[in-house]
């Protein structure tokens, strides 16, 4: 009886723990990619990005669509970005 309300308590502090620690571990996560890649001046501003076809007839106008569409993509991951295009 001793040994499982001993146990129980044991589990219990265990699980306190390991909740804490899973906590902690985020916060320190976050910190480090922070610290990592620290804000520039120039993150708030934005960008005007131009893709044309030079030499290469159609293959070039291929490659310069896909690597529109790319760069459109990835723009959309970071969520208070936007793409618009301007002809």
């Amino acid at each position: 009886m001793i040994d499982d309300e001993l146990d129980k308590e044991l589990q219990d502090s265990a699980q306190y723990e390991v909740s804490e620690l899973s906590r902690r571990l985020a916060t320190v996560e976050r910190d480090l990619l922070l610290s990592l890649l620290p804000e520039e001046p120039a993150d708030e501003r934005n960008v005007i990005l131009e893709v044309r076809a030079g030499a290469g007839g159609t293959e070039a106008s291929f490659f310069a669509g896909e690597l529109f569409r790319m760069y459109r993509q990835y723009a959309g991951t970071f969520p208070p970005c936007f793409c618009q295009r301007v002809s």
